[in-house]
């Protein structure tokens, strides 16, 4: 009687390990897709960032650089994806350190993007008014005056529609 039972139990946790299997293997597929769908949609959205963030960076080389610096990538490794050595990345880590853009994280000197491409254009895409320079930097400092990831982009909301009014 007590083996049937265990033979049951066997042969239900290999049915579970096989379906946990499938699923997995389901994942990874998913993964591999939006990843080939991120490029696409980067592919597309490139003229669209690269016109609408020019003053922030001056090249679709810099734009690219800001995407992937991500606190974990050093800029030998951004330098070689990007095809610019270490010091051109350090130099706009550098210049976008001082413009609030990327914060400085770990010990290895590596550099985090603080906004995402959508939250830049957010605060930084020109109003019928055409805002200064000056009123971009008291945006900026609005938006990351001691803010968590989460407050700022509804903080950046909120300063985008208070500039419409």
């Amino acid at each position: 009687m007590s083996s049937k039972k265990e033979s049951e139990e066997y042969t239900s946790s290999q049915d579970v390990l096989k379906r946990l299997s499938l699923v997995e293997n389901k994942l990874e597929i998913l993964d591999s897709q939006n990843g080939e769908l991120q490029n696409l949609l980067r592919i597309l959205a490139q003229p669209i960032l690269s016109t609408s963030l020019q003053g922030i960076f001056k090249s679709p080389k810099q734009l690219y650089a800001y995407e992937l610096t991500d606190g974990k990538r050093s800029t030998r490794d951004i330098g070689r994806l990007v095809k610019l050595d270490q010091k051109g990345i350090s130099n706009w880590w550098r210049e976008w350190e001082g413009e609030g853009l990327v914060e400085k994280v770990g010990k290895k000197g590596q550099f985090k993007a603080r906004y995402t491409l959508l939250e830049l254009l957010v605060v930084y895409l020109p109003t019928k008014e055409q805002r200064s320079s000056k009123q971009r930097k008291n945006n900026r400092r609005q938006v990351t005056a001691g803010l968590d990831d989460n407050e700022s982009h509804k903080t950046m909301l909120e300063v985008k529609e208070a500039e419409k009014e």
